[in-house]
């Protein structure tokens, strides 16, 4: 099942040395576009870091004032997917996601998952 993964996980990951952590838990992260635009200055490419479209378009539950684009992308993606995990930091975002039924992990979750 797949993984998908909001910018600030990846951002912070990287400027700790850490996120190839990512690589070794789930094999295969995806992204959306706002998310790869988001994160492309700070986290070079990886080939198993995967830019994978929306395909249906912004999940109607991510209309909301407290998403930025990144987020509100990833939630529709991981929702699009029914993915078994997305990986987000901002707590308004993790309520919501928690809210639409997504399994919800942040950085510090994947740095004792990795413990």
């Amino acid at each position: 099942m797949a993984v998908v993964s909001n910018s600030s996980p990846l951002i912070a990951l990287e400027q700790i040395g850490q996120v190839d952590l990512l690589r070794d838990l789930f094999q295969e992260v995806l992204i959306p576009d706002s998310v790869a635009a988001e994160s492309r200055l700070t986290v070079p490419p990886r080939p198993w870091i995967v830019l994978q479209p929306l395909r249906g378009g912004l999940h109607p539950g991510t209309l909301r004032p407290a998403l930025g684009s990144g987020e509100r992308e990833a939630i529709s993606l991981a929702l699009e997917l029914e993915a078994r995990t997305i990986i987000i930091d901002d707590d308004p975002a993790r309520r919501i996601a928690g809210e639409l039924g997504l399994n919800v992990v942040g950085t510090a979750g994947i740095l004792l998952i990795a413990k």
